[in-house]
């Protein structure tokens, strides 16, 4: 597959970029019903990760460095009006040998 770009990926995970990439922030957006037809949960996720091998950075570990930095830009945006949320924060494991979190922020909006 030839890549427009060095480090955007079409997908979550890919094993050949993974040897030269130190981490990875990956964005994807999600549309969930409510009970109430007028109204929809606008649920926008990040990933950040890297290999266990990269996760040491001299401020401290390089996922969580990366995971505030999202965090910072993602939390109180608004979306129609509606500030995005943090709604959860998980550890997250996409393969062997890596680590990262997985942040999940909400917002309600009117369809």
């Amino acid at each position: 597959m030839d890549l427009k770009y060095r480090r955007i990926f079409p997908f979550l995970y890919d094993a050949a970029a993974a040897q030269e990439t130190g981490a990875f922030l990956c964005i994807d957006t999600a549309v969930r019903s409510t009970e109430v037809k007028t109204y929809k949960r606008l649920e926008v996720i990040v990933w950040c990760y890297a290999r266990q091998q990269d996760l040491k950075a001299d401020e401290g570990s390089r996922c969580d460095l990366l995971a505030q930095e999202a965090y910072q830009i993602v939390n109180g945006h608004t979306f129609h009006a509606r500030p995005l949320k943090l709604a959860s924060m998980i550890p997250f494991r996409p393969a062997p040998g890596y680590r990262g979190k997985r942040m999940i922020f909400e917002a309600t909006v009117m369809d």
